[in-house]
């Protein structure tokens, strides 16, 4: 069904979702669009004040893939603005072409890069100002590290448990109304998302390029891995409704028995990017979180990448002192083997940004977490959804156990615990015992916390900083008690 926004531009015959572009390199990109039925599309592209347009081939728009299409623009120039419009031949012969809309392709060899990361959004009916301050001005590009919705797709109503494999259909309805909601101008954060990266009215409004690593939430439902009965179909929507960058875990190509939405991408010999899949291949039991193909694509990756700063990101958190029963610490084998490989092959300036705890942020220089971290603070949460630490012992369900972890920048209040009732995640624990939770500091509490991060680079030095909703730089303390700019400063 569509809603009153993508209904009156169905009606028109244009997109009834973006289009957006992505995945741009100093010499392609790649454009995303879906309509709202069958039909025919092919791009139309353009140097800005060049008169001669290249047109791309024709794609068919149909329900096999949810009526959205990609379109490949190679040929281009670095350092160019580009303009590309998309022609729609519906199944009547109705012919509709939207207006242009504009991106630039990156230089050659830069010598610097600014781009924003955000993570962990509630759901499609709750704005995010923290999109809309990150992506103006406009940054090179947009992280989002996991959880770009939190309605589970894959798991029953009023319960904790998959769908069964009968209702597949179900699910599938699930995860493509996930991702058209997430980008429908009727919607509240649809709107955000909108004015973010479909908007560009002027060759001075120019499109960004969003990169996207799923986590639980998105994937599947809470607590998610290789067992979830419907990955493939979780990797299919993704496929029909993202861009990932050309080197990515998601391939027709792909050699490996193992798949998932991993990808990476760099900016010259400036800087590397990994954004990771902690998900599809994950197995508790077994002691693997990232898999084998994608854990060898990775230490194949850092040994081979030339760039100065090499960047993981992670949809959970690296430091094994923060949700040790979730995220990185609840895999040591893997993480040491990882911190092993980094070390042994004498790797430099590697820097991992995470997000998942729903937080107002957390940053830590290696001492905690091996490599410096920076955690980005949640999105749009509210108030009850935060600082997701909390479980009940499973060996002693009257034992409140919290685990938010050490880090080097952050907070001093524990950010479920000292408050009063006890309250984790909209749930009255007031009346269990609390189990110790280490030193701080602490992740920032997430209550009215939102933000992002703002990261630049430049050959000699990185700069990340945890910025609230409205762009301001975030408070913290040191462990000491010293209040501090929540800000990780690196140099080569």
């Amino acid at each position: 069904m569509l809603t009153a926004g993508a209904a009156a531009l169905a009606q028109a015959g244009l997109p009834s979702h973006g289009p957006m572009v992505g995945v741009v390199t100093t010499d392609s990109a790649a454009v995303w669009a879906r309509w709202s039925g069958p039909g025919t599309a092919h791009v139309t592209y353009k140097a800005t004040g060049a008169g001669a347009s290249v047109d791309g081939p024709e794609i068919e728009i149909s329900e096999a893939h949810d009526f959205t299409g990609r379109f490949a623009l190679p040929g281009l120039k670095a350092n160019t603005s580009y303009s590309y419009t998309l022609q729609f031949t519906d199944a009547l012969g109705e012919v509709s072409r939207n207006t242009p809309s504009y991106f630039r392709t990156p230089v050659k060899v830069p010598t610097a890069l600014s781009f924003s990361v955000l993570g962990d959004f509630m759901t499609r009916q709750r704005s995010s100002k923290a999109l809309r301050t990150a992506t103006t001005p406009r940054p090179n590009f947009v992280l989002i590290v996991g959880d770009l919705d939190h309605s589970d797709p894959a798991r029953q109503p009023n319960s904790q448990d998959y769908y069964p494999i009968e209702q597949a259909d179900t699910v599938l309805t699930n995860l493509r109304q996930m991702r058209r909601l997430m980008r429908d101008p009727a919607q509240p954060l649809g709107a955000d998302f909108v004015k973010a990266f479909v908007t560009s009215k002027t060759a001075q409004q120019l499109q960004i390029p969003l990169y996207y690593a799923w986590d639980d939430h998105d994937f599947c439902m809470n607590g998610s891995d290789s067992h979830c009965p419907f990955g493939d179909l979780a990797r299919a929507v993704y496929k029909d409704y993202f861009l990932p960058a050309a080197d990515n875990g998601l391939r027709e190509d792909q050699l490996c028995g193992e798949t998932g939405d991993w990808q990476s991408f760099s900016h010259g010999n400036l800087a590397s990017f990994f954004l990771l899949d902690a998900r599809s291949n994950r197995d508790p039991a077994t002691g693997r979180l990232l898999g084998e193909c994608q854990k060898q694509w990775l230490l194949d990756g850092l040994s081979r990448s030339t760039a100065v700063w090499k960047f993981i990101v992670s949809p959970i958190t690296f430091n094994p002192t923060t949700k040790p029963w979730d995220a990185w610490g609840a895999f040591p084998s893997e993480r040491a083997e990882l911190l092993n490989f980094i070390q042994e092959h004498q790797i430099a300036n590697v820097v991992v940004l995470s997000a998942d705890i729903h937080s107002s942020g957390a940053i830590d220089d290696g001492r905690n977490a091996g490599l410096p971290e920076v955690s980005a603070p949640h999105a749009n949460m509210p108030s009850t959804w935060v600082d997701t630490y909390c479980r009940l012992d499973p060996a002693d369900s009257r034992l409140l156990v919290s685990a938010p972890g050490t880090w080097t920048l952050g907070g001093f209040l524990e950010p479920n615990l000292q408050r009063d009732p006890v309250a984790c995640l909209g749930m009255d624990y007031s009346k269990k015992r609390i189990a110790l939770w280490g030193q701080p500091p602490f992740p920032l509490p997430g209550a009215d916390g939102p933000g992002f991060l703002k990261v630049d680079v430049t050959s000699d030095a990185v700069s990340i900083r945890v910025m609230d909703a409205d762009g301001h730089l975030k408070q913290g303390y040191a462990a000491d008690g010293t209040p501090a700019d929540m800000k990780l400063d690196l140099f080569r």
